[in-house]
C-alpha cells in the first residue's frame, strides 16, 4: 500500500488540481484513490467504482490500445511514463483525448496517475489543420486559374509591343502591361 505521507500528498494534490489524479495499487490490482475530476473525465458517476486497471483499459480507443499497452510495459521497466496521449471512448462522454503521466511509487508498489483532458486542444488543432488545408487548396486553385490568363496576357502584350512601333503611347502602355503581367507571373511562380 502507498505510504501515508505519499497518499496524503497525492490526495491533497488531487483535491485542488483540475486534472484527474489516481493511485493504483499493484498488489491488490485496485485503485485506492480516484479524484472527482478523473471520474468526470472518464464519465464515471460518484458511486461507480473504478476497481481494476483492466476496467480502465476497456475505455481506451481500440486504435490506441497497443500504444497504451506499450506505455504500461515502459512504466514497468523504467518506473514512469512521460506524458502519453491517447483516446478513450465512453458511452456518455464520447471520444476524449487524454494526456497521462504515471509515476511508480516503488516502496509502496503503487502508481500515481495524473490525467489531463486535452480534447479541446486536439479539436482546436484538428480545426486549424483543416482550415489550413482548405486555404492551401484554395490558393492552389487560384494560382492555377490565374496563371493561364496571365501567360496568355504576356504573349498578347509581346505581340502588341511588336505591332505598336508607330504609336509611342501604345508602346508605353503595352510595355507597362507586359511588366505588370510579368510581375504577377513571378508572384504566382
Amino acid at each position: 500500500m502507498v505510504t501515508r505521507a505519499d497518499y496524503n500528498f497525492i490526495v491533497k494534490y488531487g483535491e485542488v488540481s483540475p486534472d484527474g489524479v489516481a493511485v493504483y495499487d499493484l498488489n491488490s490490482r485496485n485503485f485506492v484513490y480516484v479524484n472527482r475530476f478523473l471520474r468526470q473525465i472518464l464519465g464515471l458517476g460518484e458511486r461507480q467504482k473504478l476497481d481494476q486497471g483492466e476496467s480502465l483499459l476497456k475505455l481506451v480507443h481500440p486504435e490506441d490500445l497497443a500504444f497504451a499497452e506499450d506505455r504500461y510495459r515502459e512504466l514497468l521497466s523504467i518506473g514512469c511514463i512521460a506524458p502519453a496521449e491517447f483516446r478513450i471512448v465512453h458511452a456518455d462522454t464520447g471520444e476524449r483525448h487524454l494526456s497521462a503521466e504515471v509515476l511508480w511509487l516503488e516502496e509502496s508498489y503503487t502508481f500515481a496517475i495524473f490525467v489531463k483532458d486535452i480534447t479541446v486542444l486536439r479539436t482546436h488543432e484538428d480545426y486549424v489543420e483543416k482550415i489550413s488545408a482548405q486555404k492551401d487548396t484554395l490558393l492552389d486553385m487560384i494560382l492555377h486559374n490565374l496563371s493561364g490568363p496571365l501567360f496568355l496576357s504576356r504573349d498578347v502584350m509581346k505581340l502588341m509591343t511588336a505591332d505598336s512601333r508607330e504609336d509611342p503611347n501604345l508602346t508605353r502602355l503595352a510595355t507597362m502591361m507586359t511588366e505588370t503581367t510579368a510581375h504577377c507571373i513571378e508572384i504566382i511562380q
